[in-house]
């Protein structure tokens, strides 16, 4: 779970310019490297209609298994914060556009659901009130 979570942050963190010439990072196809909508995960992702978060007492909804769109949604969470870095730290033509972050988005879900179904609601739960990379980390290095 630790190295998904770090796979995500790399994707979302590390993606290279979305154009420009002898710009390292580049593949040259304009993919920048990661997927995934900010917009999205601003509050337009997928919702399962379980309410906005997870249960945190002992039992029942706190144990129940995540749900496809839990795990949607956690990936447009993360996404949004290594994107919002991103626009902070780096000139706007490193930045990916919205084309290749929705890209980068679908090639997570399709690689990274099954694991995400499989992670604990604490952890999920965790990444999902996170506001930072650092915060992102910190909940990959749960139990």
């Amino acid at each position: 779970m630790r190295s998904w979570i770090a796979a995500l942050l790399v994707l979302a963190v590390a993606c290279g310019p979305k154009k420009g010439p002898g710009s390292s990072g580049s593949n040259g196809d304009g993919a920048g490297g990661a997927t995934g909508s900010a917009s999205a995960s601003a509050g337009g992702g997928a919702s399962d209609g379980a309410g906005a978060g997870p249960a945190t007492g002992g039992g029942g909804e706190a144990e129940a298994p995540l749900t496809r769109a839990e795990c949607e949604r956690m990936i447009d969470h993360v996404l949004a914060i290594g994107m919002e870095e991103q626009r902070k730290q780096k000139p706007a033509e490193f930045v990916p556009t919205e084309q290749q972050v929705a890209q980068i988005r679908a090639s997570l879900v399709e690689q990274q659901l099954a694991p995400c179904l499989e992670w604990p609601r604490p952890v999920w739960a965790c990444t999902m009130t996170a506001t930072s990379v650092a915060a992102l980390y910190t909940c990959a290095e749960r139990p």
